[in-house]
């Protein structure tokens, strides 16, 4: 069953970024996923957080892709630096 991965980031610095998205969109492909959303064009309908910057959602083939993509070693340096730059929240989700 294909999977969503989902991260809602907001950002503490933008350093990172171009390292990040040199990197990463490979990463994605090479395991089975494609970007459905890449923006910091966000509109908050409804909620009390403060700010969002940046919302992601991969689709991946299933729980799995998903997970490789994240274990992936190749992506923990990148990983590594998203997390230090970035309040975020990631889930994942059962496309149904």
């Amino acid at each position: 069953m294909a999977v969503y991965l989902i991260a809602e980031m907001t950002w503490k610095n933008t350093d990172w970024l171009p390292a990040y998205l040199g990197v990463v969109p490979a990463l994605v492909e090479k395991h089975g996923g494609r970007y459905v959303v890449q923006t910091g064009e966000i509109e908050r309908l409804e909620g009390t957080r403060d700010k969002t910057d940046g919302i992601v959602v991969l689709e991946f083939p299933d729980r799995d892709a998903a997970m490789a993509f994240l274990d992936d070693p190749a992506y923990q340096e990148q990983k590594a630096a998203r997390l230090e730059n970035t309040v975020s929240e990631t889930i994942l989700v059962p496309v149904k």
